[in-house]
């Protein structure tokens, strides 16, 4: 009897994700994030690290944070989180951005966006369209203390790909929060990279020391790295005792290292590999075997 030979995972909506999904009974792909709601998994670490960005957006002593990892740690998907926790506090506007290329009016032009989507983002472009440079962040502490501050509100602004920030941006980013000198600015900026990043945001001096809270997204440990496999694939609609064995789960873990991006990669592969040859579950040599089948085939390539 021949079996099927399984490929390369070729993404979203191709036959090895179809045969894959019909296989384990799955509504969606269970290691693949929606953009819009990315899973977050509650690790020790993650939810510690959580609790501290909340700490920042609603304080009115921290004006910047950073939030580090390695990549594929689920830097984004902490971000979004955080955003979605502060939008429960209606003192809180969060501002998610992901452009930090974006020159400076349209930056605040964003900003102003939040407080009022229509009214205050018109405002802010009809008082600015002829103004020099410069001139914008006069309007801008104008309508943020009309705005936000007068109504006891917070911006809460978080920047992810901080690797990518302008220098210019950054020093915008550090006149706002010190507009109203030592008092509360009523903004607090998150960023978010690698810790090669926070160093480099560290040594700037619109930035430097002002970078109050520093916090830590490390890999999962091998019982959390299990937990997260089981509850993605619960999420994903899997009904009974987890697909993946003991031994398949711990060599998720150790060729993965902990990495939850690479969690999702390797877990596919071994998902789509299992289902491929039509196994009832996933075992640690299916784990492997799919993994080197995928490296002699991009050796090859």
């Amino acid at each position: 009897m021949n079996c099927p030979q399984p490929v390369l995972p070729g993404g979203r909506g191709t036959e090895q994700e179809t045969t894959m999904l019909a296989h384990w009974n799955l509504a969606r792909h269970p290691f693949v994030d929606d953009p819009e709601t990315p899973y977050f998994h509650p690790a020790a670490a993650h939810v510690q690290a959580l609790n501290r960005l909340q700490y920042l957006a609603e304080s009115g002593t921290m004006r910047f944070g950073f939030l580090s990892g390695d990549n594929g740690t689920g830097k984004s998907a902490a971000l979004r989180q955080a955003c979605a926790h502060a939008a429960r506090n209606p003192r809180i506007i969060p501002v998610p951005f992901d452009h930090p290329l974006m020159g400076v009016r349209d930056f605040l032009e964003l900003l102003t966006g939040h407080f009022d989507r229509h009214a205050s983002r018109a405002r802010f472009t009809a008082k600015t369209s002829t103004l020099p440079t410069g001139g914008e962040m006069t309007v801008f502490e104008e309508l943020l203390h009309r705005q936000v501050l007068r109504m006891d509100r917070r911006l809460f602004v978080c920047i992810d790909a901080a690797h990518l920030l302008d220098r210019r941006l950054a020093a915008v980013c550090a006149l706002i929060a010190g507009m109203r000198g030592s008092a509360d600015s009523g903004v607090s900026f998150l960023f978010a990279g690698t810790a090669q990043t926070a160093r480099r945001l560290t040594q700037l001096p619109e930035l430097g020391a002002r970078l109050a809270l520093l916090c830590e997204l490390p890999a999962f440990t091998s019982e959390e790295t299990a937990g997260y496999i089981d509850a993605r694939m619960a999420a994903a609609g899997y009904r009974g005792l987890s697909p993946f064995d003991a031994a398949a789960k711990t060599a998720v873990h150790e060729l993965a290292a902990g990495i939850p991006a690479d969690i999702n990669r390797v877990a596919t592969l071994a998902l789509e590999q299992a289902a491929a040859f039509r196994e009832a579950f996933v075992s640690g040599d299916t784990v492997h075997a799919a993994t080197e089948l995928m490296l002699g085939r991009q050796a090859g390539a």
